[in-house]
């Protein structure tokens, strides 16, 4: 970061946008937040290095990486708007996400001698996973799969960018003789040999976040660069579970599976890793919900009510439940974590923790990830995931992607699905 008063394209615009904010730089560019007048939009810019401008042979890599870029439509990943040159400045126009990085996000844990908690760990790499999945069934490698490349948006949409760039800056009339390509702490094997990088490449990385998330260590570390390409190469892995015995031992499978070097023994594409992710967070799913036991004074029956059991008769020691009005059932849930609630469809690659899909889901209007509910701070909240038939409160559709409170007796609304929600003191 620098001061923006030092930064001589502040206050100057890129077509119709203009530098109101310098965010960082990169090995290819500058960026900058950018301001659309006519749309009351901010962007982020990102401005080449001068000395990338001036090759011509580049600039057209750019410009075809950035129009095979814009044509990704995925809510996990940040999205290009635009491309074009302004004063001899190629710039790109991207979607801004206003949150941190999740590199941020584990210097701060490690600063509080702290690691990311497992359920915010499972829900991160099932987005980039997600994400990954997208762009490889187009054909589009990421090669740089790493913690400054996903984003946490404040409304918790996990975003992962820098979609192919990274080949950009590797090409062979690039590559220097002992030049590491990529970022090594992540990198697989393969691309440490110079290798080009493919779809088995992204799962190696995404591998080594879960490696760190999980235990708060990089899977290697070393002096140099190279050293840390090189104990990629050769150097076994210390199993997670040596650094952190409480892991369960099916993470520990999934993160060595991903991260094996032969790429012919990693997960052959990331819908595999992402299934074993699913089976093994399948802990949480209403395919058989208690049966209700909340009672009112008199013997009436709480489901019949709209307004809250009296908590002293539930006769529980759960924390928070959800009450499905509906059909009189009751699911417990825990604090400490967050739950996606929606439908399993098929083969779905992440299936949501609470699976409604056996109580007729599709007839509620239940989308197949429809909302989630974000038990890991005090109050509960839910968050609408973009669903087809939206999430409501007090007859009001809750706008997507963005975090309501919950109190002890509110009625919310999954498509039709009428849910009270108990908050136990």
């Amino acid at each position: 970061m620098t001061d923006d008063s030092r930064d001589t394209l502040i206050g100057q615009h890129l077509g119709k946008y203009e530098l109101v904010e310098y965010l960082g730089f990169g090995a290819m560019a500058k960026v900058y937040k950018g301001y659309h007048s006519s749309l009351d939009r901010h962007v982020a810019v990102k401005v080449l290095h001068s000395h990338l401008a001036a090759d011509g042979e580049f600039l057209r890599q750019f410009n075809d990486e950035a129009r095979n870029l814009a044509t990704m439509r995925h809510p996990n990943i940040v999205q290009v708007f635009d491309f074009d040159t302004h004063d001899g400045k190629p710039y790109m126009i991207m979607e801004y996400i206003d949150g941190p990085t999740l590199d941020d996000v584990i210097e701060d844990a490690s600063k509080r001698h702290s690691r990311v908690s497992n359920s915010r760990t499972i829900r991160i790499i099932q987005n980039i996973g997600v994400a990954l999945s997208y762009a490889h069934k187009r054909r589009i490698i990421h090669r740089d799969v790493k913690p400054r490349n996903v984003m946490l948006e404040r409304t918790g949409r996990v975003v992962l960018g820098d979609f192919g760039l990274a080949r950009l800056l590797t090409g062979k009339r690039r590559t220097e003789q002992g030049q590491v390509k990529g970022t090594p702490a992540y990198m697989p094997p393969e691309q440490g040999r110079g290798e080009a990088g493919e779809e088995r490449s992204d799962i190696y990385s995404l591998g080594a976040i879960f490696y760190e998330l999980v235990t708060g260590r990089l899977p290697f570390v070393a002096d140099t660069p190279v050293a840390v390409a090189m104990k990629h190469i050769s150097e076994p892995l210390t199993p997670p579970k040596d650094l952190v015995p409480e892991i369960p031992d099916s993470i520990q499978h999934i993160i060595l599976r991903a991260m094996e070097k032969d790429p012919k023994d990693r997960y052959q594409s990331v819908d595999q890793m992402l299934g074993d992710i699913a089976r093994f967070n399948k802990k949480v799913k209403t395919k058989k919900l208690p049966t209700a036991r909340l009672t009112m004074p008199g013997g009436g029956k709480a489901v019949d009510l709209p307004t809250a059991p009296e908590l002293s008769s539930t006769g529980t020691d759960a924390e928070v439940s959800l009450h499905f009005m509906d059909t009189g059932q009751i699911l417990n849930l825990k604090r400490g974590r967050e739950y996606s609630v929606g439908r399993r469809h098929k083969q779905q690659a992440v299936i949501p923790d609470i699976d409604l899909a056996p109580f007729k889901a599709y007839d509620w209007g239940i989308s197949r990830i429809h909302a989630r509910i974000d038990m890991a701070g005090d109050s509960v909240k839910v968050m609408d995931l973009g669903s087809s038939n939206g999430t409501w409160y007090d007859g009001k559709r809750l706008p997507p992607n963005t975090p309501f409170n919950l109190r002890h007796g509110d009625i919310f609304f999954l498509g039709k699905l009428k849910i009270q929600v108990l908050i136990y003191d």
